[in-house]
């Protein structure tokens, strides 16, 4: 099953790593499915935004209800969607609609993750090089204005006066969401259809809750990850599943409160391009999107391996564990119990929550669920998942993380790739590589 192709490049924060695979000759190569696209980025988000789905167009809409007040919900950086090439598009059809600068807002929806830098804003925003706009701090926190009289504010989940009851959930849990779509006359959902480990996809939906929600309701979307009834983490919410999943179905509870007038996500590979776009009916359009996902993410294989070396895919897909965990949930179905990983991950910024190692005390998945339920925190399902995986295989890390860090999730730390092939003793076994491993969900097909 020897791949002709013995020099892959692994990439590792804005670096990248060479390795030379003629010395195994059991391994094989995932690299992401090859995706035929008809045009160009520009002219794949056009088209979308020409045949919406369930919905009329953008332009019908906006001439139809002529709003005073439009939001547009964009993602922060941790998550890439090619808005800096989507958002001169939309700002295309305001200018061509007459909707002034000065109505609308650009609402980036943080969840719980820390605010985005002024450069990282001006990255999301499109706004460098020959724009002509530029970014301007206002006085209050979190709060950005545009050359043009743009408002861009950034969503903080705990900031209480910048929320807005909405309704409740049907067990009646409130809902609480940024006051400026909750009051919004034209709310406007961007992002990208992604694979998620607990709610099945990204996208869609998920720019209500958890992306402007309260800390509160985020707190209790996340908790739906557990089972109610068992210790355990509750196993429909999953990679690439929506059927029966509670967090998809929370989500989607919240999206339906909030009533979005429209929707445009895209759809990125694994270098961050544009190679698909839906629009139109926040509900009708994500649904077509995760289809599209489906097709073109899921790779199966006919067996497993004894290991497997899988990287992240770089900056920002490593920024920090916890975003890196995403490619270790992806690829873990390659690799049989008892095998091993090597998860080659920079973490720049750490673990990404300071919370995150002390669930690591727990000698079981029992114990550690009842702890978690007793004393939630957002982060807690994701070291439980890490916790599960590290059991299930011994893992490794190639990063930035110190030692007592890595050791401290029962992971180990090596210096090299070379150095992980020889702990494992991998020369004659079954061996998968996996270059990018944050945009591909293997699954076996036994």
């Amino acid at each position: 099953m020897t791949s002709r192709k013995n020099n892959l490049s692994f990439s590792y924060g804005k670096k990248s790593i060479q390795f030379d695979s003629s010395g195994m000759e059991e391994c094989r190569i995932f690299s992401p499915r090859k995706i035929q696209t008809e045009g160009t980025e520009k002219e794949i988000v056009k088209e979308s935004l020409a045949n919406p789905i369930g919905s009329p167009t953008l332009s019908f809409l906006l001439d139809q209800q002529n709003p005073s007040k439009v939001t547009v919900v964009l993602s922060d950086i941790t998550r890439i969607t090619g808005s800096q090439l989507f958002l001169p598009l939309l700002n295309q059809i305001f200018q061509e609609r007459r909707i002034s600068p000065r109505k609308i807002t650009y609402l980036i929806a943080s969840g719980i993750h820390p605010p985005c830098s002024k450069e990282q804003l001006e990255t999301l925003l499109g706004i460098k090089g020959g724009s002509g706009l530029k970014l301007e701090e206002a006085k209050a926190p979190y709060r950005y204005r545009l050359t043009n009289g743009s408002a861009v504010i950034q969503h903080s989940a705990r900031d209480e006066k910048a929320l807005k009851p909405v309704g409740a959930f049907v067990d009646g849990t409130p809902l609480k969401i940024h006051k400026l779509a909750a009051d919004s006359d034209f709310l406007i959902l961007t992002g990208s259809v992604t694979l998620h480990y607990l709610a099945g996809f990204g996208g869609g939906r998920k720019a209500i809750l958890p992306g402007i929600s309260s800390y509160e309701s985020c707190m209790e979307l996340h908790k739906l990850s557990l089972c109610k009834q068992w210790n355990r983490k509750n196993r429909r919410a999953s990679l690439g599943n929506i059927r029966g999943n509670p967090v998809h179905q929370r989500m989607e509870e919240a999206a339906k409160m909030v009533s979005p007038a429209f929707l445009l996500n895209t759809v990125c590979d694994d270098h961050g391009k544009i190679i698909h776009a839906v629009s139109g009916h926040w509900k009708k359009a994500f649904q077509k999107g995760t289809g599209f996902v489906r097709k073109a993410f899921c790779r199966e294989s006919d067996s497993l391996f004894d290991a497997a070396i899988v990287s992240c895919g770089g900056f920002p897909k490593d920024i920090n564990f916890i975003q890196s965990h995403k490619t270790f949930e992806n690829c873990i179905g390659l690799v049989k119990e008892g095998g091993a990983l090597l998860l080659i991950a920079e973490c720049r910024e750490e673990i990404g929550n300071p919370d995150f190692l002390k669930w690591f005390r727990f000698p079981s998945e029992e114990k550690f669920v009842k702890s978690l339920k007793e004393n939630f925190v957002i982060n807690g399902q994701t070291a439980l998942s890490t916790f599960n995986k590290c059991k299930r295989v011994r893992t490794y890390m190639l990063t930035n993380l110190d030692e007592k860090t890595v050791r401290t999730m029962n992971i180990h730390k090596v210096a090299s790739i070379q150095e992980f092939i020889e702990r494992e003793k991998l020369e004659g076994k079954k061996v998968a590589l996996v270059p990018n491993g944050s945009t591909t969900w293997f699954r076996s097909s036994r």
